[in-house]
């Protein structure tokens, strides 16, 4: 074989190691890249599987929440209907004392109140008069009145007002007198020297009449809408903690005293829910 052959044979076969070689890289390039495919098929298949079970699990507990939150609504919307609010409102009695709301003090009147106390005296079957004592004490005091929670109360719903007929106005006793601005004075007759005594015994009497005072119509009456607008106040408190007021349930609350006659024309609400707090 001729020199020239030899070199021209042993080109061919480098030319041919160098073919398989190029041959061989990519082959296992094909099967690298076919491999990470098949891997990233599978992950992104288990990615699938898991975001699915993910989307089906937060579907169920969706509904789930859903039906509960449904539930819980009709169960709330059941409780404040006619025929079963006052029967909601009282079992919110025990949680209303424990948080100090035995007594829910509703009015209060400042006022100026004298009391007065006279004596004239004779002796010698009346034909030596001796003279009269006349003392005076001014004082002011305030009025404070509530209601007693635990008292009878009524409470109707229609078209998205809540009527509510509220226990008695009660005084609270004795009535609050500021003793640091108590004033007394007092005056005696020529053979009277009872001025100080008759001061003290005045001044027993002040508590009972006060006392007697905080009672009357007219004194009840200077409170009257202090006290309908807070028990209003009180139960809209109420109904806003139970979701009840809001737009497309309660939106207004009309307080009636017992002692207010029930008229034929229906009262103005008390409070409504447009108002500011």
């Amino acid at each position: 074989m001729k020199p020239g052959e030899d070199t021209k044979s042993h080109t061919a076969r480098i030319h041919l190691v160098w073919a398989f070689v190029l041959v061989s890289f990519g082959l296992i390039a094909f099967s690298a890249y076919k491999l990470s495919l098949d891997r990233a098929g599978d992950a992104a298949s288990r990615v699938i599987d898991e975001s699915r079970r993910a989307v089906a699990a937060a579907t169920a507990k969706a509904e789930q929440y859903a039906g509960q939150t449904a539930a819980f609504a009709e169960r709330a919307a059941e409780k404040f209907k006619t025929g079963r609010i006052t029967e909601t409102f009282r079992a919110e009695i025990p949680v209303f004392k424990s948080a100090g709301l035995g007594l829910l003090e509703v009015g209060t009147a400042e006022a100026t109140e004298t009391f007065h106390k006279s004596d004239v005296r004779k002796v010698a079957w009346d034909w030596v008069y001796l003279g009269e004592t006349v003392s005076e004490i001014r004082v002011p005091v305030t009025y404070r009145y509530h209601l007693d929670l635990a008292g009878v109360w009524e409470i109707t719903v229609a078209d998205g007002n809540c009527v509510v007929r509220a226990p008695e106005l009660q005084p609270s006793l004795p009535v609050a007198i500021h003793t640091d601005k108590l004033q007394k004075k007092s005056s005696s007759g020529w053979a009277r020297f009872d001025a100080d005594e008759q001061i003290e015994e005045l001044q027993m009497t002040i508590t009972p009449k006060l006392n007697a005072n905080a009672a009357r119509p007219d004194q009840l009456n200077q409170v009257r809408e202090e006290a309908r607008a807070a028990v209003a106040r009180f139960i809209r408190a109420w109904l806003v903690r139970e979701e009840q007021w809001m737009e497309g349930k309660l939106t207004s609350v009309t307080v009636i005293f017992p002692d207010e006659p029930a008229d034929s024309k229906p009262r103005a609400p008390t409070v409504t829910y447009k108002e500011l707090p």
